[in-house]
């Protein structure tokens, strides 16, 4: 990609009383409003979204789960069948539409267990067929009284729902463990190193016994914690036993702080919830029929982007971890007009695409110092910089991260890259 076709523009002054990691968001042309609650992805905002799915899908898979895609529009006879359909609207919290030539009804899915159970159903028999974990990542829609915050709380949004169907009690329990441990595996590989488990209310969900992961933000943190010093314990303070200060019932060591978080991640045990309402049985070892025990696991993937930005920037931008960076390469020539430093520039732009390594250069006829301040706004992991040692065939590549410098020979440079870059 070339700086001069990079759609949009960066801005210098965003105006507003914005958050710094929603501000570098609409700075770096990531993210634009169309109207309170609903945003715009720009390019480079897609391909964080894009890359956050990928290592979703992947750990997920690692683990056995299985990929399906469930569809957003949902009727209101499937749930009503939950009896969750007037829950809803009462609370104005789902988009519906009616279609009066067939006289039904349908909502704009906020969640996804009626369909998945519906899905479930349909195909089980056997206690043979269990257990099986289904997950997929798209579209949700809930109709936030005061969206607000950026990606934080919107109408539209993106997330991750996997759904566990077991044949006992003991097996719900065993799938909601292996997932509640991939979860922070997710989050690390995603750049939130600043994460704090805790005991949280099912709410609308459902079920008993849930775990919400929190990524800690002390300036826009929406929920209030308490969280051990000394483990890892920490507990939402809605369903806290404990108050600052008190010794942590946990460790019988550590004592309470209070902290605040953004919820990034939910996994509940549904127990027989959805599977008593929505008739999801199959037919034990004694032929008798049972209801499946579920569990369910939601990350939400679009205000990830903003939980990462806000954990991974500095005085100068964003900092973009590897894994989830939209470009991995910034090439930046101190002089465009300068003939050897473009060519050089340009034939290690080349060679980069021909080793697939995600690369941005700049070829704008631009002073030095405002590409530079571009460059560390965009935050792409590595900056290549072209300048007074071209006629050498040398360049300097600077950690955005650590702020390192090596000076490479050109033809070390893919091999450099290629060595770092994200498997």
């Amino acid at each position: 990609m070339q700086m001069s076709n990079r759609f949009p523009r960066t801005r210098r002054d965003v105006g507003g009383d914005l958050t710094r990691a929603h501000a570098l968001l609409v700075q770096a042309g990531l993210i634009r409003q169309v109207s309170p609650g609903i945003w715009t992805l720009l390019p480079d905002g897609w391909k964080v979204l894009r890359n956050i799915h990928q290592i979703v899908f992947d750990m997920m898979e690692s683990v056995g789960v299985q990929n399906v895609q469930l569809p957003i529009l949902q009727s209101r006879d499937l749930w009503e069948q939950s009896g969750r359909w007037q829950k809803y609207i009462d609370t104005k919290t789902m988009f519906t539409t009616s279609e009066y030539h067939y006289d039904a009804e349908y909502g704009l899915a906020p969640t996804a267990e009626e369909v998945v159970s519906f899905t479930v159903a349909g195909e089980i028999e056997s206690w043979r067929d269990l257990p099986v974990i289904l997950h997929q990542i798209g579209p949700k829609f809930r109709d936030e009284i005061r969206p607000r915050l950026g990606l934080l709380r919107g109408r539209e949004f993106y997330m991750s729902d996997a759904y566990s169907f077991d044949r006992d009690e003991e097996g719900m329990r065993a799938s909601y463990q292996k997932m509640k441990e991939l979860y922070p595996r997710i989050y690390e590989r995603l750049g939130i190193h600043k994460l704090q488990a805790v005991e949280a209310s099912s709410g609308d969900i459902g079920g008993k016994g849930s775990v919400e992961f929190m990524a800690l933000n002390e300036e826009v943190g929406e929920d209030l914690l308490m969280a051990c010093d000394e483990c890892s314990y920490g507990a939402n303070t809605e369903v806290s036993a404990g108050n600052v200060g008190d010794v942590c019932h946990e460790c019988k060591i550590g004592t309470f702080k209070e902290v605040r978080g953004i919820e990034i991640g939910h996994v509940f045990q549904l127990q027989q919830t959805y599977s008593k309402s929505m008739r999801v049985t199959f037919r034990d070892e004694n032929d008798t029929e049972q209801f499946a025990w579920m569990g369910c696991y939601g990350i939400g993937t679009s205000r990830l982007i903003q939980a990462i930005v806000d954990q991974n920037h500095d005085d100068d931008g964003i900092v973009w971890p590897e894994s989830v960076a939209p470009m991995f390469a910034h090439i930046v020539p101190v002089n465009w007009k300068d003939e050897t430093q473009r060519a050089l520039a340009q034939e290690l732009y080349a060679a980069c695409q021909d080793a697939n390594i995600r690369t941005m250069i700049d070829d704008r006829e631009e002073s030095a110092g405002l590409k530079f301040k571009d460059a560390d706004l965009l935050g792409y992991p590595y900056r290549i910089v072209v300048g007074r040692d071209a006629g050498k065939g040398l360049v300097e590549v600077r950690n955005r991260k650590t702020g390192d410098v090596e000076n490479l020979a050109k033809e070390h440079v893919v091999k450099w890259l290629k060595e770092r870059a994200p498997q």
